[in-house]
């Protein structure tokens, strides 16, 4: 029991350079937390910035993969209505007409009556392919946000609405020719 009241003495009297030792093993802890906590918040960071570039490819990928889509549909209904402006000419040839006649109780001739239609369709091509451009220029180290990319995203989705609408109206304008002239 001695020794411990010798002890308890002890620490009575170097109680300052006690205090002292232990402040600077917390302050050793402290600064070890805090510089763990920086290295956690670097990696989050890190980490965010990944998710972020990932999802920017990702939506570039989509907007590409929509375009492109686009394009092909928009060939697609080019060739079909050429095909058809083809047929509908010797079918006029038969009727002794030819598609630089003008239409009768019309001012315009069949070949302007015809590309009504694709006018259209080539208002949705260009704005498709600029679309695209700008998606090209911008690519590398000087990617667009995400925000201006869903942006792109918004205008391309109106683009294939207005690509799909014009698809209803190529294909009624090509039904209403055949059902119309077929009666010539």
């Amino acid at each position: 029991m001695n020794e411990f009241i010798m002890f308890w003495d002890c620490l009575g009297i170097n109680s300052g350079q006690i205090q002292v030792v232990l402040n600077l093993i917390v302050i050793v802890l402290a600064t070890i937390a805090a510089l763990y906590a920086k290295k956690q918040i670097a990696i989050a960071q890190q980490l965010r910035e990944d998710e972020i570039r990932l999802s920017r490819h990702r939506l570039t990928v989509s907007i590409l993969d929509l375009a492109y889509s686009c394009k092909k549909d928009i060939f697609k209904l080019r060739k079909d209505f050429y095909d058809f402006e083809i047929e509908f000419s010797k079918l006029l040839q038969i009727r002794g007409f030819k598609l630089d006649d003008l239409m009768p109780e019309f001012d315009y001739t069949f070949r302007e009556w015809l590309k009504f239609p694709t006018e259209t369709l080539s208002r949705i091509e260009k704005t498709n392919r600029d679309l695209v451009a700008k998606l090209h220029t911008n690519n590398g180290d000087s990617d667009l946000s995400l925000h201006e990319l869903e942006t792109i995203l918004i205008k391309l989705m109106d683009i294939a609405s207005s690509l799909e609408h014009s698809k209803q109206g190529i294909i009624e304008r090509i039904e209403e020719i055949r059902t119309s002239y077929n009666t010539i």
